[in-house]
């Protein structure tokens, strides 16, 4: 029984670490996106919305 708790708790922070990583990656490109839209306006403004 303990060695498939001990299993468990690995895969488990093996998880949590995976998408731990890639929420911050999301974060990064989310941060770059809102970075480029600030400095060179947004590609929405150059059309007209009809």
């Amino acid at each position: 029984m303990e060695t498939r708790e001990a299993l468990l708790e690995d895969d488990l922070r093996r998880e949590t670490s995976r998408r731990d990583g890639e929420a911050r990656r999301l974060d990064r490109v989310i941060e770059t996106v809102n970075a480029i839209q600030t400095r060179e306006g947004f590609l929405s403004d150059a059309f007209s919305a009809l």
